[in-house]
């Protein structure tokens, strides 16, 4: 079964030279020996990349996605394996309760995401502006091209701490202002493997135990630059935003 591997979505999905790292990860290599479905992990790819080749059934599983219509209409959702809710990146100075605060603004969101349609639909005034690599976020905010970036709290948080930018924050209470979106992350199954999706939800009921909190301790929040360089590659725009190491 040939599965997406984010390359910089550190510390739940990435790869360093190209061998697949990460909580989500870790979740599917203990399903795949508790069930003995073999997983490929395929990288190198963006998520717009990956989404065209579900779309076009290159891949079986598209990994750490949320429940959307979209996806809904896509492929078979998995049970849920983490809760990752949302955060909003955004200059030190700067406040949002909600996204209604946004309207006449520019948003950051990672390119073939489907929470972007739903942002769209129920908020035509903000302009979504899309980005392929997480570094991408800061470069957008210090280059003045958007007002705030849309990703998973926990990502930003990590992207902050491992290249110490401290003019950015990560706002986690604010209103979606009637954007219904589940932040639990899941798979998503092409229909035909429907057969497999009732016993990779037994798996996954089975690794109850494991929560994202458990990342530090597995070492996840502590890489280094350097080794997060291997992922991506860090424009002249953000080193002026980082610390020296």
């Amino acid at each position: 079964m040939r599965i997406s591997n984010g390359e910089d979505w550190q510390p739940i999905d990435f790869s360093l030279s190209g061998a697949p790292k990460g909580y989500a990860v870790d979740a599917l290599k203990m399903i795949s020996e508790k069930t003995g479905i073999k997983l490929n992990f395929v990288n190198g790819f963006s998520w717009q990349q990956f989404t065209e080749q579900f779309k076009t059934k290159k891949l079986d599983i598209l990994n750490g996605v949320y429940d959307t219509q979209e996806n809904r209409d896509l492929g078979l959702l998995s049970d849920a394996y983490g809760n990752l809710p949302l955060g909003l990146l955004v200059k030190k100075n700067q406040n949002f309760s909600s996204l209604s605060q946004l309207h006449g603004k520019k948003l950051a969101i990672g390119s073939g995401w489907s929470i972007a349609k739903e942002i769209e639909q129920s908020h035509p005034q903000i302009e979504i502006v899309s980005f392929t690599k997480n570094h991408e976020m800061i470069e957008l905010l210090a280059s003045n091209k958007v007002d705030a970036a849309l990703d998973i709290a926990l990502i930003m948080d990590n992207l902050l701490k491992e290249f110490g930018v401290d003019n950015l924050k990560v706002l986690k209470d604010f209103s979606l202002d009637g954007v219904q979106i589940d932040t639990k992350l899941r798979m998503l199954l092409q229909k035909e493997h429907a057969p497999l999706l009732p016993i990779i939800n037994r798996a996954l009921a089975e690794l109850q135990n494991i929560h994202i909190p458990q990342l530090e301790k597995n070492g996840y929040l502590t890489l280094r630059t350097n080794q997060l360089c291997e992922c991506c590659l860090i424009s002249k725009r953000l080193i002026r935003l980082v610390k020296p190491l």
